[in-house]
C-alpha cells in the first residue's frame, strides 16, 4: 500500500489508498453531462485543457454543477494541496479551474438561488 509523503497530525504516515478510487474506462472520456456543460459555458470561461487532459475531473465538475456548495469544496480540493507532496495540475489547467470556480461562485450560484426561489416572477 502506498503511503503519502507527509505525516498526519499524529506523526504517523497516512495511507492514501482511500483518497482516490480506481480509474475506470468511463473516467478516460467525457460524459454526455460534461459535454453539455462545456457547450453551455461562455467562451471565455470554457476550459480547453482540462477536459482533454483530465476528463475524470471535468465529469465530476459536471455532476456537481447544480450543487454550488459541493462544487466549491471540490474546486478547493483540486486547487489547494491539503495532503502535502502533490504535484498539482499544469498551470493551464489550474487557471481553467480557477476561472470555472470564479464563474460558478458568481453566476451559477445566482441561477441556483433564483431557481429555488419564487417561480411566480413576483418580487
Amino acid at each position: 500500500m502506498k503511503l503519502a509523503n507527509s505525516r498526519a497530525s499524529t506523526g504517523r504516515a497516512v495511507k492514501i489508498s482511500h483518497r482516490r478510487r480506481r480509474i475506470t474506462s468511463d473516467d478516460l472520456r467525457l460524459s454526455s453531462e460534461a459535454k453539455l456543460l462545456l457547450e453551455g459555458l461562455p467562451s471565455p470561461t470554457r476550459p480547453n485543457h482540462l477536459p482533454q487532459i483530465f476528463p475524470r475531473v471535468m465529469n465530476e465538475i459536471a455532476q456537481l454543477w447544480s450543487k454550488p456548495d459541493q462544487l466549491d469544496r471540490y474546486f478547493d480540493e483540486l486547487l489547494f494541496d491539503t495532503r502535502g507532496g502533490r504535484r498539482g495540475f499544469p498551470m493551464s489547467v489550474a487557471l481553467e479551474l480557477s476561472t470555472l470556480k470564479e464563474y460558478c461562485q458568481t453566476e451559477v450560484s445566482k441561477l441556483v438561488a433564483n431557481s429555488s426561489g419564487d417561480s411566480s416572477g413576483a418580487n
